[in-house]
């Protein structure tokens, strides 16, 4: 429902092409609609901005600037992609954008975690994230499923490629050294990921075994979806690589060495500069 609606009642026509079976539209139904229904719409928001204000890390301007791609993924282009394509995980995708911005702002304190304590921890909230969105928005599971393994797969492919380019990057970094490596390893985690949805869904008596259709439709899938992650996650790496602020963040949470090290002077110009 779109924020400018604020109190109802409102006006909901049903409408199909029927043709000569009968009427395209039915009877209007007026829905009383109150301007406090839209508040869970701006959960994600009020989250980031308390967090901006509450770590002391955050209380740049520099800081601030994660709001430029979370707006333009959530309020400006997403509407349109929704429109054309994925209406049906419209939730998911502003949860995930939502708790992505969020492991950015968090970024300096799980850097001075252990790693395998971060990524441990990175999931954990993720997941409180996600349990909470979707109570938050649907009251319990009875609703789509597909919602939150879109969300989940998101974010076990989002946090493996990182964990992995970073590996790959440890002795030698640079920013499209980066964005390449970047792409195997969100196709790695997305397969991973559709596997354990997989087989977290399927009943073991009903498997329906290998076949040349089956595989073809999961390389599709992982194919698309990981096209999707690396498009979520470009507008915050544009961001890293821009920004100081952000860029020092990467490097500290993927343990990487500095893009520009202070040069040394050799002996025979200190011997210069002394004399």
């Amino acid at each position: 429902m779109p924020s400018t609606i604020l109190n109802g009642p409102l006006s909901v026509t049903a409408s199909a092409d029927l043709g000569d079976l009968g009427p395209n539209e039915g009877e209007p139904t007026l829905v009383p609609w109150q301007w406090y229904y839209h508040l869970p719409s701006f959960a994600g928001w009020a989250l980031i901005l308390l967090l901006l204000i509450l770590l002391k890390e955050n209380r740049n301007w520099q800081a601030w600037t994660i709001l430029i791609p979370f707006l333009l993924l959530t309020d400006i282009l997403w509407p349109w992609i929704e429109l054309a394509l994925f209406r049906q995980i419209s939730f998911s995708w502003h949860w995930l954008i939502t708790v992505w911005t969020v492991m950015w702002i968090l970024s300096p304190w799980l850097s001075r975690l252990r790693p395998i304590i971060a990524i441990v921890l990175s999931i954990v909230i993720a997941a409180v994230f996600g349990v909470a969105a979707q109570f938050g928005v649907y009251g319990g599971w009875s609703l789509p499923c597909n919602n939150l393994a879109f969300y989940g797969v998101g974010i076990l492919a989002l946090l493996s490629a990182f964990v992995l380019s970073g590996q790959r990057c440890r002795q030698k970094h640079h920013p499209r050294r980066f964005m390449v490596y970047l792409v195997p390893c969100l196709m790695i985690g997305t397969a991973a990921g559709f596997l354990i949805v997989f087989c977290a869904t399927a009943r073991v008596s009903s498997f329906p075994g290998i076949t040349f259709f089956g595989l073809f439709v999961f390389g599709v899938e992982t194919l698309l979806f990981t096209a999707i992650w690396y498009l979520l996650n470009l507008p915050f790496m544009i961001l890293a690589f821009r920004c100081p602020l952000y860029r020092r963040r990467l490097y500290e949470i993927l343990r990487l060495p500095n893009e520009s090290p202070e040069p040394v002077a050799d002996n025979d110009e200190v011997q210069r500069t002394s004399s």
